[in-house]
């Protein structure tokens, strides 16, 4: 089964969830994914600024939390001086570091980062009201969707929400997760092997489109199938994509499981 999932997720489910997400950003943030990096200064602040306020709607932030998350990152991004500075990945993270240190900031010590992207993950939890899993959507959207550090990358670590569980609970590969609310460091770092071991370290952030096939074909209580309401929630981020008639997953005879 794991090879099989493989190939679905890499060359069947990927090509459509990565233009999701690029429709995604081009309707909240009115900018091309495809062209992040050659936005001038002004426009990468509200490009990266607009991510973020969303992503912490996202996650159920209430609008004076959002506002005061902003305002710390509208302090950092103050801080460069150039639009090269802002899409060079090595550069980014100096001022994420000057930034913690110059005003004291704690970060998510249990997360245990591995390599420049984790690292720039860890940082984005000092920022009020950012969570593992929001700096981990964050750095999709700009490292895997679009190429706002001058590249796509899909080796990010992947965020866990309650809809890719779902779907490694049906799949039956969830590793001992169990669900929750909300899913903390130790659950990311599952959720990132549980990527790697079926997709390889290079493409362990592709596991999170599991989450696009658990949005558009598998709810709680019903079958896989294609959810037609989506074509109305979502007009303009769904058009141009292609949609299968029937789940891509159904020939792996997922199925709903019991929670542990």
């Amino acid at each position: 089964m794991i090879n099989n999932l493989k190939n679905l997720i890499l060359n069947k489910i990927d090509p459509l969830a990565r233009q999701y997400h690029r429709n995604v950003i081009s309707f909240y943030t009115g900018f091309d994914a495809l062209e992040a990096n050659l936005f001038d200064l002004e426009a990468s602040k509200y490009f990266l600024k607009s991510l973020w306020a969303r992503c912490l709607e996202w996650s159920n932030q209430r609008p004076s939390r959002i506002q005061k998350s902003l305002k710390q990152l509208d302090i950092l991004l103050n801080s460069f001086e150039k639009d090269s500075e802002v899409h060079d990945i090595t550069a980014f993270l100096h001022k994420l570091k000057s930034f913690k240190q110059k005003h004291n900031l704690t970060i998510n010590r249990d997360y245990d980062p591995q390599d420049t992207m984790e690292e720039i993950i860890e940082l984005f939890t000092m920022f009020y009201s950012v969570g593992i899993k929001t700096a981990s959507l964050i750095m999709r959207f700009l490292y895997l969707d679009s190429n706002f550090f001058a590249e796509c990358c899909p080796a990010s670590n992947p965020p866990l929400d309650r809809v890719n569980f779902r779907m490694l609970q049906r799949l039956n590969i969830h590793n001992g997760l169990a669900q929750k609310q909300s899913y903390g460091p130790r659950e990311q770092k599952i959720f990132a092997g549980i990527g790697a071991n079926i997709l390889g370290k290079n493409n362990k952030g592709l596991i999170d489109n599991l989450w696009f096939i658990g949005h558009f074909y598998c709810d709680d209580n019903e079958d896989c199938h294609f959810r037609e309401v989506f074509r109305f929630l979502e007009p303009k981020i769904v058009k141009g994509i292609d949609f299968w008639e029937s789940c891509p997953l159904a020939s792996l005879n997922c199925s709903k499981q019991k929670q542990d």
